[in-house]
């Protein structure tokens, strides 16, 4: 009889124990940890599970005690592409944009709605008097901005929370953005004596792209004129304009060791350019020429030799000393 009760009291131990590790499975399907993906773990009990806001990336799904090992499904999530709704709501907004004051007439409003499963865009045209209203919008968060293409923009954009059937008025002020064109220098490196080098003129101002953002963008067709110093030869002429990337460029010859200058003019406004220095070429070395055709050659033969100046070459022979050999200078027999 004892034997009987110690051996069900072990029985009862396993299944309590049992039960309590297998609470410890269907506890941790839901843990997460949050440096890590999200992850499903499973001890033989059907569970429906669900996992939100999570960014689109292959998940490994696993259904076996140890998760490390045993991998039993491969998913993938990707983001929602779904066009965000716009239309179909009762809110409304409405307002009016100035510049310096006066209405802007023509300037672009841009709304952008922002959920979790994307942005909703819609662009709206200021009317002569400067006003403008967006009817049948959805309740959510929103960014709107304003800007004249190629002029003005707002310094930042307006965010808020619209609610469902709520109607608002805004006012917004633009900047006009400073046009005024900038000029820069470059040079294309250092040049060599004889040789042909660049030198550059680049033209570019401040815009309001399609967006509102303001970008630097190239001045083309602008005339740019320049005279150089008497160091440099110039090979291209000495007005031109500037390209579609705003760039007027000159090409010219470096003359002697030195570094140049250049007055440049656009305009009503004129600067005075240091050019790129200037360099002497390289030194070179010839290689002596032996009589039988072997450059460089110590074989202890006649060479010729071509003096600077065009004269006549000299030949000279030397013989190696030895019985019989006789010293250029009147020395003794070898």
């Amino acid at each position: 009889m004892d034997v009987l009760k110690a051996a069900l009291f072990v029985v009862m131990a396993l299944c309590l124990g049992l039960m309590w590790h297998e609470r410890d499975f269907v506890l941790d399907a839901y843990r997460q940890d949050d440096d890590g993906p999200a992850e499903l773990r499973l001890s033989g009990v059907t569970l429906d599970f669900e996992k939100t806001d999570i960014p689109a990336s292959p998940y490994v799904v696993h259904t076996a005690p140890d998760t490390r090992r045993r991998p039993m499904s491969l998913l993938f999530t990707a983001p929602e592409v779904d066009p965000v709704e716009m239309v179909g709501g009762e809110s409304r907004i409405s307002g009016i944009v100035r510049i310096d004051g006066e209405p802007a007439s023509g300037a672009v409003v841009r709304l952008e709605r922002h959920t979790s499963a994307g942005t909703g865009v819609r662009d709206v045209i200021v009317g002569a008097d400067g006003r403008f209203t967006v009817r049948n919008l959805t309740g959510g968060r929103y960014r709107v901005r304003a800007w004249i293409p190629g002029s003005a923009t707002m310094t930042s954009s307006d965010v808020f929370f619209l609610e469902a059937e709520e109607e608002i008025f805004r006012d917004y002020g633009l900047q006009l953005v400073d046009q005024e064109p900038r000029v820069e220098f470059v040079n294309g490196g250092t040049m060599t004596v004889g040789l042909s080098g660049g030198f550059g003129v680049v033209i570019s101002r401040n815009d309001v792209d399609a967006d509102g953002i303001v970008v630097t963008a190239p001045v083309s067709g602008v005339e740019v004129s320049a005279t150089f110093t008497d160091d440099v030869s110039l090979l291209s002429p000495l007005v031109t304009s500037t390209n579609e990337r705003g760039v007027a460029e000159f090409r010219m010859r470096c003359l002697k060791p030195t570094t140049g200058r250049a007055t440049v003019t656009v305009g009503e406004e004129v600067w005075t350019v240091a050019l790129a220095a200037c360099v002497p070429k390289p030194p070179t070395t010839e290689a002596s020429i032996d009589v039988d055709g072997a450059p460089g050659s110590d074989g202890g033969g006649p060479t010729t030799t071509q003096p600077a100046g065009g004269s006549a070459p000299t030949t000279s022979t030397t013989r190696p000393a030895g019985t019989g050999g006789t010293a250029s200078n009147g020395g003794g027999n070898g």
